[in-house]
């Protein structure tokens, strides 16, 4: 089973090793079916010509969530994310303006 040791103090808990075991938030089925509905929901309104302001929006605003959740539990794919915001939100200016 598991041992009394502090797997920060250690380092030799196989979960804390990899960066990526600390997202707990993928452990949420709610989390991942809430980005998952989003991304598909983004991904259909790109589909309807005049409806692509709210693809925009919803991609952007969903790129957010996860760079903010990224930038939480410190994992090593913030980059991506955060390019895909910014992206996001360069492609969204047009209809705001």
């Amino acid at each position: 089973m598991y041992s009394q040791t502090n797997a920060w103090t250690e380092g030799t808990s196989d979960h804390w090793s990899d960066p990526v075991g600390r997202a707990v938030y993928a452990d949420s089925p709610n989390v991942q079916v809430l980005v998952g509905l989003a991304g598909v929901a983004a991904a259909a309104f790109s589909l309807l010509r005049r409806r692509a302001w709210l693809c925009t929006l919803l991609a952007a605003l969903d790129m957010t969530v996860v760079f903010v959740l990224n930038l939480a539990f410190d994992l090593p794919v913030k980059q991506l994310s955060d390019v895909m915001t910014l992206v996001g939100s360069i492609l969204l200016i047009p209809n705001v303006l």
